[in-house]
């Protein structure tokens, strides 16, 4: 059966939703394959960096496909196509034309990163001093040694090297309150600077997210995916735009937290990898499929 209330993109987040490890990436790339047999359209939407995200790409055997960065400070976009050039853009929206002349921040691979503007050493100045100012306790991932990293995200050292690769966001591992939180949240904001919770860890930068970058791409994929209906899956808060904004929802829950509360419907699933991903995902459109012929 085909997909179900028009569904022709699944975007979906890494890290306790489609993988629960890096052994995991090989049959995530062929759960993602199966969804492409069916004329779906994938997109991959994570926290981690762009130089990660291409390296899960290549692992995942996936063919060049656009994925979303750093919570959505950047969009990885095959070199060659679209916004990198070279693409049919007589073909894609007229407002999008106009930033295809834009070199890439970074490449790496068959990919050039397209990142939101952003200056980490200031970043990084302002965390320096909301530490020593505002009290907070908080470690930089980036400046954690690369055995730490490996301990607490399970890593090996050349993916934790890779994870340190910051180009629009620095992640905290937050060592304080909630209140405390809260505060830096406020702080941040007056300095034009936001907050989101990814998993064990805080990511602060520029005020983008994933569902803004994921509109972004939608218009340059043009009539290929930005004209069907949204599958979305995710377990944090910063996943919650994609959830919120999505026409299916699928929320992952490793059961050592609650689900993440939505203001919408959603499907809760009690387990994330590759194998329980794609069972929810197909359960997912074939129910909604179902529904819409009754």
């Amino acid at each position: 059966m085909g997909p179900g209330f028009g569904v022709r993109l699944v975007v979906t987040d890494l890290d306790h939703t489609l993988i629960e490890n890096p052994s995991q990436i090989p049959a995530a790339g062929e759960a993602l394959r199966r969804l492409a047999d069916r004329g779906l359209v994938t997109v991959l939407a994570s926290s981690k960096t762009f130089a990660e995200m291409e390296d899960l790409q290549r692992q995942a055997g996936l063919p060049p496909q656009p994925f979303i960065f750093e919570n959505g400070g950047g969009i990885g976009w095959p070199l060659g196509q679209g916004p990198l050039g070279q693409g049919p853009l007589s073909q894609w929206p007229a407002q999008t034309a106009g930033e295809a002349a834009g070199a890439p921040a970074l490449v790496q691979g068959a990919y050039g990163a397209i990142a939101a503007a952003g200056d980490l050493t200031k970043l990084g100045a302002i965390l320096a001093e909301l530490a020593s100012g505002g009290g907070f306790r908080f470690r930089r991932f980036d400046e954690l040694p690369l055995e730490t990293i490996s301990t607490l995200t399970g890593l090996d050292p050349r993916l934790a090297a890779l994870a340190r690769q910051r180009l629009t966001s620095l992640p905290l591992l937050w060592d304080d309150s909630s209140e405390q939180l809260a505060r830096m949240r406020q702080a941040l904001a007056g300095r034009g600077l936001a907050a989101v919770s990814g998993g064990r860890f805080v990511h602060v930068g520029p005020p983008c997210d994933k569902a803004t970058a994921l509109t972004r791409v939608r218009q340059w994929l043009g009539g290929q995916a930005a004209l069907g209906g949204m599958l979305a899956c995710g377990d944090s808060d910063n996943d919650r735009g994609l959830l919120e904004a999505a026409d299916i929802a699928l929320v992952f829950s490793c059961g050592q937290r609650p689900p993440l509360p939505l203001s919408r419907p959603c499907t809760v699933v009690p387990a994330g990898g590759p194998g329980p991903w794609l069972a929810a995902v197909e359960a997912a459109l074939e129910s909604s499929q179902g529904g819409a012929t009754a």
